[in-house]
């Protein structure tokens, strides 16, 4: 048994060329996992006992952004069409140990593509881009790559900084004083993205380019932030 999942993005449903095509290369992948044979990449015998952690901490980067923000700006950055599926969020639940065993039980078959196949007793579960967007709820079509410029952000409120992280953004955050109300939101908004969907380490750098495409809003939110998480 193959468990699959239905495709949906966002912002109403994917363009029917682009659903065609992904549901097309999920049928034909679904087919040679039937037909072929798999292997556990970690074996019964080599499975170690873990917890993974997760740096998501939605109740923080809510606090610390409606400190950070006048509430004018904190209401602006809400509004942003591509955070709408984090907004009810008030915390995660988190279960790591579960993730930690699952991860343990992942097939060779993950190197097909945009998939990973695991064995969960006598079946074959997938998890793809498909489930993934019906989760999280972002854009997920469309490409990741995009032109890399000078980011006016960067130049303006992180020019001492070599190299963005969390850490030194939000001491930056906390004490800049902004240019305007766009400036502010914009960088709240690209705070979240890298807080919730893309979080890390807090000493993890943040591409440059990022920043640059936060100054274009209609693109930052039409961007596949899906595909790249």
């Amino acid at each position: 048994m193959v468990f699959d999942a239905g495709l949906k993005r966002k912002q109403g449903e994917v363009d029917v060329k682009d659903s065609k095509k992904l549901i097309s290369s999920v049928e034909a992948k679904i087919l040679k996992v039937e037909e072929g044979q798999y292997v556990r990449l970690v074996p019964d015998s080599e499975i170690i006992k873990a917890k993974i952690n997760t740096f998501v901490n939605i109740t923080e980067t809510w606090n610390k952004l409606s400190q950070w923000l006048s509430p004018q700006q904190y209401e602006a950055v809400k509004d942003q069409p591509c955070i709408q599926q984090f907004m009810h969020l008030e915390t995660l639940g988190w279960a790591g140990q579960v993730f930690h065993n699952i991860v343990m039980r992942l097939t060779n078959l993950s190197a097909m593509g945009d998939a990973l196949w695991f064995e969960l007793g006598e079946d074959l579960g997938r998890f793809s881009i498909n489930e993934f967007c019906l989760i999280i709820g972002l854009n997920c079509v469309g490409s990741t790559h995009f032109p890399v410029v000078e980011s006016r952000l960067i130049s303006r409120y992180f020019l001492m900084v070599k190299g963005v992280s969390r850490k030194n953004w939000e001491l930056q955050m906390s004490n800049a004083k902004f240019d305007n109300n766009d400036d502010a939101v914009k960088l709240g908004l690209l705070y979240i993205i890298f807080c919730i969907p893309l979080s890390n380490a807090n000493s993890v750098k943040i591409d440059p380019k990022f920043f640059a495409l936060v100054d274009n809003l209609d693109a930052f939110n039409d961007f596949p932030w899906d595909v790249l998480s």
